[in-house]
């Protein structure tokens, strides 16, 4: 009996030994998707979309830092303007009591600190008021 087994494991084993190498020969394909499910990333709309987004990122940029600037403008204006009240309560203290050494240059002083800037005045418009009271177009 020990003889009959030899060849039969010999088979068995000749066997799986085929089957092991059919089984590693075949390499399977690789899973390669259609595309028929893709969503495009970069569509027209989707670029068109990003560009607005960008336009309208810019203009709020913009407009921040033009507030920005405008808000420290006013903020220096209002320093000004509360040294100027101050110096003249000084000024109107001293009046009061006799003592002023320089009454009106010191209100003129204050008042001529720093002059409002243009473009703190508003919109400039084309006419001039002249000393008689009237308005009139600039290039008469």
């Amino acid at each position: 009996m020990t003889t009959s087994m030899k060849p039969q494991a010999r088979l068995q084993a000749l066997v799986i030994l085929i089957a092991c190498a059919a089984t590693l020969a075949c390499v399977q394909k690789p899973v390669v998707p259609s595309g028929a499910a893709r969503v495009p990333i970069n569509s027209d709309e989707m670029i068109q979309q990003y560009r607005e987004r960008v336009k309208s990122d810019q203009r709020e940029k913009q407009e921040r830092s033009f507030l920005t600037r405008q808000v420290d403008t006013l903020t220096q204006q209002v320093q000004e303007l509360s040294a100027a009240l101050t110096l003249m309560q000084l000024n109107q203290q001293e009046l009061a009591k006799g003592k002023s050494r320089s009454g009106p240059a010191i209100t003129k002083t204050a008042l001529t600190i720093n002059p409002l800037s243009p473009e703190s005045k508003g919109p400039s418009t084309n006419a001039s008021v002249s000393h008689d009271g009237n308005t009139s177009p600039a290039g008469s």
